[in-house]
C-alpha cells in the first residue's frame, strides 16, 4: 500500500516517480551529515617536491 510521506531532505530534489524518493532522500541527507565531503586540496608539484627532496634527506643524513 502506497504511503504519502511528507518529509523532505535539504538535497537537489529528484523525482523518479516512486512513492519512497522522500525516503531515499532522508537517507541521504544522513548519511551526508554522518560522511561529509572530504575536500582534498592539491598542493602545486614544485612544493611536494621541496617536500619529498627534504625527507630524502633527513633519511640520508640519520643512517
Amino acid at each position: 500500500m502506497p504511503t504519502a510521506f511528507t518529509a523532505t531532505a535539504a538535497l537537489h530534489p529528484r523525482d523518479l516517480g516512486s512513492v519512497y524518493d522522500p525516503v531515499l532522500h532522508g537517507v541521504a541527507g544522513g548519511l551526508a551529515d554522518l560522511f561529509p565531503p572530504i575536500h582534498n586540496l592539491h598542493r602545486p608539484e614544485a612544493e611536494v617536491a621541496v617536500e619529498v627532496a627534504r625527507e630524502n634527506n633527513e633519511l640520508t643524513a640519520q643512517n
